[in-house]
């Protein structure tokens, strides 16, 4: 497979992804995002790779988020229409095999939610981690207003989120952020390790995939159309919009009763500003 921005080195049954823009801290280019994404699929279906690792190229970064010089000049419409196709997070979503993050440096923003969708967390010890995008005035669009609470606990989220305070990788440890952490010399070798590595148990991920969760999957939604852009325009009107659902569901109970329900649901489903 061949990449400009990724470098995918098979070793054994284990797969190492490299995000390659080390000048830019690895910063997620529009291009390595769809990179990133045909190269996840690609493996899923290679018989050979069993278990699939991602880390960053050079000394500093796993990754900083995303490249946020390609946000400069879209309207919030535009950034919301990016995310209608898919993700990179929804393709490690999708992923048959497990994933682990190797993160070597620093981790922020869409960066942090690339390595909360893995299934192992395995940092550095000088690694420095942090959802950041309040710092340039959004929230987090990529699952990790779902994920972070569920690894770290509501409050330690919010706190992160709302602040955009970067922790080291001991606390990172410490509240559950990450799985592991050793030596920064030691990290790649002990991340692709036969003894621990997850081909030993087979390369189908655990049966409780994040995917098959409708309540994560409708908020992880939710937090894509509040995230669409920081860039102002200069004339926007408002508005919102609603929808109303409404159905029968018809059923038993344990002792055999027949019951029926009657429901009708209206709820905003969201709200937008137009220039």
């Amino acid at each position: 497979m061949q990449f400009e921005t990724l470098l995918v080195q098979p070793r054994d049954s284990t797969t190492l992804i490299t995000l390659n823009r080390p000048d830019k801290l690895n910063a997620m280019s529009m291009m390595l995002k769809a990179e990133l994404v045909r190269a996840l699929q690609e493996l899923d279906r290679d018989p050979g790779t069993r278990v699939i690792v991602i880390t960053g190229a050079g000394p500093k970064a796993f990754t900083a988020g995303a490249d946020i010089r390609e946000f400069e000049g879209r309207t919030p419409m535009e950034q919301w229409r990016m995310y209608e196709h898919g993700t990179i997070y929804d393709a490690v979503d999708r992923l048959s095999k497990p994933i682990v993050a190797m993160v070597n440096g620093y981790c922020f923003g869409g960066g942090l939610e690339l390595a909360m969708a893995c299934d192992i967390r395995i940092a550095s010890s000088r690694a420095t981690l942090g959802q950041t995008e309040v710092n340039i005035g959004i929230i987090p669009g990529g699952g990790g207003s779902q994920r972070l609470a569920r690894l770290v606990g509501l409050g330690k989220a919010m706190k992160l989120t709302l602040t955009g305070d970067r922790i080291d990788a001991d606390e990172a440890l410490r509240i559950g952020l990450v799985d592991e952490v050793v030596p920064h010399e030691r990290l790649e070798a002990r991340t692709r390790s036969p003894p621990t590595a997850p081909s030993r148990c087979g390369s189908r991920r655990r049966p409780s995939g994040r995917r098959r969760d409708f309540h994560w999957t409708r908020g992880s939604g939710t937090s894509r159309r509040s995230s669409p852009s920081p860039w102002p325009r200069p004339t926007r009107r408002k508005g919102s919009a609603h929808s109303s659902r409404s159905g029968t569901r018809s059923g038993a109970t344990a002792e055999g009763a027949a019951i029926r329900i009657d429901w009708t649901l209206s709820e905003p489903i969201t709200t937008w500003e137009a220039s």
